[in-house]
C-alpha cells in the first residue's frame, strides 16, 4: 500500500500520465474532427474517380474505333478505303479528345493523391514533439481536408507572407486552423470570402482568419 501511494504521489509519474491522457484526449478530439469531415472527404475523392471512369469508358470506345482503323490496313483494298474509314472514325476529333481525357484523368487522380496524403498527415497518430515545420504547408493540406465544407460557402484568399519554417507540432496548428475555417464557414449565411493571412513578426508568426 505504501509503494502504491507513493507512486501515485510520484510528481514524475503524474506528469506523464496527464501528459499521455492530454495526447490522447487530443488524438480523439482529431478523429473525431475526421470523422465528421468523412462525407465530404469521400465526396472529394468520388468526384474526380467518377469523371475518370467515365473517361476510361470514352477511351474504351476510341481504342474500338482505332483497332478497326489499325485492322483495316491490312484489309483494305487502296488508300481511299482507309481515307474513307478514317473520315468516318471522325479521326481528327478523336484525336483531340484522347489528349483531354488522358489530362483530365491525370488530374483527377493528381487531386485524389493530393486529398489522400492531406489526410494521412492531417490524422497522423505518432507521438509529436515541437519541430521545424512549414505553416503554409500545414495549412494547404487542412484547406483539402476541409474542402468540401468551404467550397459551396466561400472563396479562400490567400495573403502569405514569406515564413521561416516555425518550431511546433505542426498537428495541433493544423486542428486549430480546420476549426477556424469550418466554423467561419458556417457562420456564412450565403457565399462569401475567408481571407488567410500569414506575416513574421520578430521571432513569431501570425497567422489571420
Amino acid at each position: 500500500m505504501t509503494s502504491l501511494s507513493h507512486q501515485q504521489a510520484d510528481p514524475a509519474l503524474l506528469n506523464k500520465r496527464l501528459e499521455e491522457a492530454k495526447r490522447q484526449l487530443m488524438q480523439s478530439e482529431k478523429l473525431a474532427a475526421i470523422g465528421q469531415l468523412a462525407a465530404g472527404v469521400a465526396h472529394e475523392i468520388n468526384n474526380p474517380v467518377g469523371y475518370v471512369y467515365s473517361n476510361l469508358q470514352t477511351l474504351e470506345g476510341y481504342l474500338t474505333d482505332l483497332f478497326r482503323l489499325t485492322d483495316a490496313v491490312d484489309s483494305a483494298e487502296s488508300l481511299d478505303d482507309l481515307q474513307l474509314i478514317k473520315k468516318n472514325l471522325d479521326y481528327d476529333y478523336l484525336r483531340e479528345d484522347l489528349k483531354d481525357l488522358i489530362s483530365e484523368s491525370r488530374e483527377g487522380i493528381e487531386r485524389v493523391k493530393t486529398i489522400i496524403a492531406a489526410m494521412k498527415d492531417f490524422s497522423y497518430i505518432e507521438e509529436e514533439d515541437f519541430k521545424p515545420a512549414d505553416i503554409h504547408k500545414g495549412i494547404e493540406t487542412t484547406l483539402n481536408v476541409v474542402n468540401n465544407e468551404l467550397k459551396y460557402k466561400a472563396e479562400v484568399v490567400r495573403d502569405f507572407d514569406e515564413l521561416p519554417n516555425v518550431e511546433c507540432i505542426i498537428s495541433q496548428i493544423n486542428q486549430v486552423i480546420m476549426n477556424l475555417l469550418v466554423n467561419a464557414a458556417h457562420a456564412i449565411e450565403d457565399f462569401g470570402q475567408i481571407h488567410i493571412r500569414t506575416r513574421p513578426s520578430g521571432d513569431n508568426v501570425i497567422i489571420e482568419i
